[in-house]
């Protein structure tokens, strides 16, 4: 029997969250071994308890910025090193971007930061964020020295870490597991349930009915809500019958602004809140379309969500997108709002490409693992 160790800590924000939760919530299909899972001690991950051959270690959660930064300096240099001894750990998995432990173990990470791979993102931000980004980098590139395996979410991530760091071989391995779709979601997909909510969506469009189009995001810089905004602007001009959903937190820094610009114009803009995956179900399937305009992403699982409630989905044309998507996106120029909105008008006007595109998405859908798959994939990596 080998004992593993996984560190979960710093996985505190809405996507990371959820990835973290769908690994630990998910019924190990390995019962052999033993895991011993770190968690920050915060509400979501309060109703998890211990079980079989799952330990959880439950550590406290700081929201000061200070106290958070030395905590974590604690955490990968002496707490960490002494679960490793305690334990006889064999192997060490950070979901978190960043292994400075000095620990002798076999050593993964999953890197799912774009800031730390993507030079034009980079670039891009004001200077105390930049700083910020920066001091990661630096803690980045000993995470590389220090780690037998990088694990990425997606081809475009494996060729822009190559592109960014690897130019001197530095790192050892490069694995490539996507991201599963959330227990959350519960509704039972079949062909008989995807041939109804198709033919449900297009009755109602046919009777040029409003369009619904749904996007899924926190609210940061590069998620760039406000190309959602521009659209909504271009929409009310040419009268087009298009409504919009986003997700965002109303107590976020600029979110303020963002809802009283809304509001102010009158757009056809609907925020929904940054409500729990079980309760967003519900919009994905009341939605006749799906935009995602982020500018980055290492991976994008709102994109796969969209898939599995077939969905056409509208974005931007970039290597993420691509590597996501392949043909089954509907692709405009970044930025370019009358591109966007012409994207838009083709799937709502044009009922066979509509139907087209949301049998294309359910069967895309299919190239991803399940959460059941996804566990095995790293649990073998870490028996390694």
């Amino acid at each position: 029997m080998a004992n593993f160790l996984i560190n979960f800590y710093n996985q505190t924000g809405a996507g990371p969250k959820n990835i973290s939760l769908n690994f630990i919530q998910q019924s190990f299909v390995d019962t052999e071994n033993k895991y011993y899972i770190i968690i920050p001690d915060i509400e979501e991950y309060n109703s998890l308890t211990s079980s079989g051959n799952v330990v959880l270690l439950k550590n406290k959660y700081y929201s000061s910025l200070i106290k958070k930064l030395f905590f974590r300096i604690k955490l990968d240099l002496f707490l960490i090193p002494n679960y490793v001894f305690k334990y006889n750990i064999n192997s060490f998995l950070s979901f978190g971007n960043y292994l400075i432990s000095p620990v002798q173990v076999y050593k993964v990470v999953l890197l799912h930061h774009p800031y730390l791979i993507d030079n034009n993102l980079l670039k891009k931000l004001v200077l105390q964020d930049k700083i910020i980004e920066k001091l990661k980098r630096v803690i980045f590139y000993f995470t590389i020295k220090n780690s037998d395996l990088i694990v990425v979410q997606s081809s475009y991530m494996k060729n822009m870490l190559n592109t960014v760091w690897n130019k001197n071989n530095m790192i050892n391995n490069i694995e490539i597991i996507p991201n599963p779709i959330s227990k959350n979601f519960s509704q039972i997909i079949d062909s008989n349930f995807i041939s109804e909510l198709i033919k449900q969506r297009t009755d109602k469009l046919s009777k040029n009915t409003t369009m619904k189009i749904l996007y899924v995001s926190r609210f940061y810089p590069h998620k760039n809500h406000i190309f959602i905004l521009s659209l909504a602007r271009l929409a009310k001009s040419q009268k087009l019958n298009f409504e919009f959903y986003i997700t965002v937190n109303p107590t976020l820094e600029g979110v303020t602004d963002l809802l009283e610009t809304i509001r102010k114009e009158e757009l056809n803009i609907i925020n929904i809140g940054e409500i729990n995956q079980n309760l967003l179900e519900k919009y994905y399937l009341d939605s006749d379309a799906f935009i995602f305009p982020s500018k980055a992403e290492t991976f994008g699982n709102p994109l796969i969500e969209a898939l599995r409630y077939c969905l056409p989905i509208i974005v931007p044309k970039l290597e993420y997108t691509e590597a996501i998507l392949s043909e089954v996106g509907i692709y405009y120029e970044m930025d370019n709002t009358y591109d966007c909105l012409n994207q838009i008008k083709s799937i709502y006007e044009d009922e066979l490409l509509y139907k087209q595109k949301s049998l294309q998405s359910i069967n895309q859908f299919e190239a991803f693992p399940n959460a059941y798959e996804w566990q095995k994939l790293y649990i073998q990596l870490l028996a390694k």
